[in-house]
C-alpha cells in the first residue's frame, strides 16, 4: 500500500471527491481488516510501500483493483496452494514449508512432498530498481514476468465419503446411505474396488452402517423383479458372448439397466445391450466386461 498514491483528486459521480476515510473503509471491509489498523497505515503520509496484507479471495480481489473505490493499493500477485476442503485428508495431502531464500513455498510431507517437482511450476522474474532503503520501486520495473502454475493432481477419494468418516458426529442412518452409494456404485464391491473403497465401508459399519439393511433398502419389489428377469428371457446371443434384448415395449431406465447388468452375470457374457422404445426413439443400455472382438477385428465400444 502507497500512503502517497491515494488519488484525493478523484472525482466520483456525485459530484464528491475521493477521501482517504472512504478508502480506509473500503479496505478494511474487503479484507476484512481491523479499520484502525488500515487507518494507520493509510495516514503514514511519509511512507511509500507498507505492506497490507494477503487474500486468495476473488471477491476481495476485485474490490482492490476497482479503480473508482481503492487508490492507493498496488496488488501483487502470487501462487499459492490452499486447501479449500482445510484439514480433510490432511494425513495424505500433507503441507508445504516457506523457503525463505526462494520466497517461495515447497512440499513438506505427503502428496505435496512426493510429487512436488510436478506442483511447483516455475517461478517467475521481477527486475527493477530500489530506493536507498532497499525498497523496490514498482514503476521502474523493466522485466515483470508471471510464474507458470504447476500441474494438477486427482486424487480418487471421493470426498463427500472422505468428509463423513472424519466427522466425530455421523449418525448412523447417514453412513447407511453414504454406503449404500458405494454398494451402488460398486455394485456391492464386485467392480471399481480398491483398497480403499474397502477402508471407507468399514469405517461407516463402525459408525452404524449395516449392509444388510442397505440391501433391504435397495430391493425391487415384485412387480419390478418379474419385469426385469422377462427382459433378460427376452435377450438372444450374438457370436455366444453378447446378450441383446430388443424389447416391443417400453420400459424404465431403472430396469432396462438392472437387466443390463444382470445379463452380465452369466458366464461367458462378455457385452450385453437391452433396447428399448421411448416414442419416437429408440433408448440403448448397454455394458461390458472383458473385452468383446468385433467381425472387423475392431474393439467395439458401448
Amino acid at each position: 500500500m502507497d500512503p502517497q498514491g491515494v488519488n484525493l483528486k478523484l472525482k466520483h459521480k456525485d459530484g464528491t471527491f475521493h477521501s482517504r476515510e472512504a478508502e480506509v473503509q473500503t479496505v478494511a471491509q474487503a479484507m476484512n481488516m481491523d479499520v484502525d489498523k488500515v487507518r494507520d497505515i493509510y495516514w503514514r503520509v511519509n511512507s511509500r510501500y507498507v505492506p497490507l496484507g494477503t487474500t486468495d479471495k476473488d471477491d476481495v480481489h476485485k474490490i482492490m483493483s476497482d479503480r473508482k473505490k481503492v487508490t492507493g493499493v498496488a496488488i501483487e500477485e502470487r501462487q499459492v496452494r490452499r486447501y479449500p476442503q482445510g484439514t480433510m485428508l490432511s494425513h495424505v495431502i500433507g503441507y508445504t514449508s516457506f523457503n525463505h531464500e526462494s520466497g517461495n513455498p515447497y512440499g513438506a510431507r505427503g502428496l505435496e512432498l512426493q510429487y512436488e517437482k510436478y506442483l511447483k511450476g516455475k517461478s517467475g522474474q521481477i527486475q527493477g530498481m530500489r530506493d536507498a532503503r532497499g525498497r523496490e520501486i514498482r514503476e521502474r520495473r523493466v522485466v515483470d514476468v508471471d510464474p507458470t502454475p504447476g500441474a494438477n493432481l486427482y486424487l480418487t477419494v471421493d470426498h463427500n465419503v472422505q468428509y463423513a468418516v472424519e466427522k466425530d458426529d455421523v449418525l448412523p442412518i447417514e453412513a447407511k446411505a453414504l454406503l449404500a452409494g458405494i454398494c451402488l456404485d460398486t455394485k456391492f464391491f464386485n467392480v471399481r474396488t480398491g483398497e480403499s473403497t474397502f477402508e471407507a465401508a468399514a469405517a461407516l459399519r463402525r459408525m452404524g452402517a449395516d449392509t444388510t439393511d442397505v440391501k433391504l433398502l435397495l430391493r425391487n419389489d415384485f412387480q419390478e423383479t418379474m419385469a426385469k428377469y422377462q427382459i433378460i428371457k427376452s435377450s438372444r446371443l450374438y457370436r455366444q458372448e453378447i446378450a441383446i434384448a430388443a424389447l416391443n415395449n417400453t420400459t424404465t431406465r431403472t430396469l432396462a439397466a438392472q437387466a443390463a447388468d444382470e445379463l452380465l452375470n452369466i458366464s461367458g457374457i462378455t457385452a450385453s445391450f437391452v433396447l428399448y422404445p421411448d416414442g419416437d426413439q429408440v433408448i440403448v443400455s448397454a455394458r461390458s466386461i472383458g473385452s468383446a472382438i468385433s467381425p472387423s477385428g475392431a474393439s467395439p465400444t458401448s
